[in-house]
């Protein structure tokens, strides 16, 4: 049988809400930045290695080192967007900022009553905010679709006017 729900414990759930995202939003915003310097690094090193001779590109080798670059620079170019976003620093900012205001105005919130509307207010706070964020992912994944839609059709007249 589950426990009964307390103020307590609807506290303690949006804190660790709160901190999971935060701790998420970070983990992805270090696996795109890595992702990027790695590709990176590799589309610059790999030709150089192949051009100066140190690696010859009919070796293994070269042909890792080749098929490397080409798959980096495609992970790159796909996910570019994503590397260097100043929304996904700005997001997990806010998050942190709303785990902080939430728990200044708990400390400052006298009995269970004042508690409770403070829950409430944040709660709905976090909830617009990560829908806000959802919504973001979305519009920019439909735009791209639209974007590569009507690339494909521009395409298409090009090739019916020849």
């Amino acid at each position: 049988m589950q426990e009964p729900m307390t103020c307590e414990t609807l506290i303690d759930a949006l804190r660790q809400r709160m901190r999971k995202d935060i701790a998420r939003m970070k983990r992805w915003r270090f696996f795109h930045r890595g992702l990027g310097i790695v590709g990176t690094l590799v589309l610059i090193l790999g030709p150089l290695l192949v051009a100066n001779g140190l690696v010859r590109a009919e070796t293994t080798t070269g042909q890792i080192l080749l098929s490397s670059v080409a798959v980096a620079g495609a992970l790159v170019t796909t996910f570019k967007p994503f590397l260097h976003r100043r929304k996904r620093r700005n997001d997990m900012n806010t998050m942190r900022a709303l785990h902080d205001q939430f728990c200044a105005e708990l400390v400052a919130a006298k009995g269970e009553r004042a508690q409770l509307r403070t829950f409430a207010t944040y709660a709905t706070s976090f909830a617009a905010v990560y829908r806000a964020r959802g919504d973001n992912l979305v519009d920019a994944e439909l735009e791209r679709e639209v974007m590569n839609t009507k690339a494909a059709v521009a395409g298409d007249d090009d090739r019916t006017d020849r």
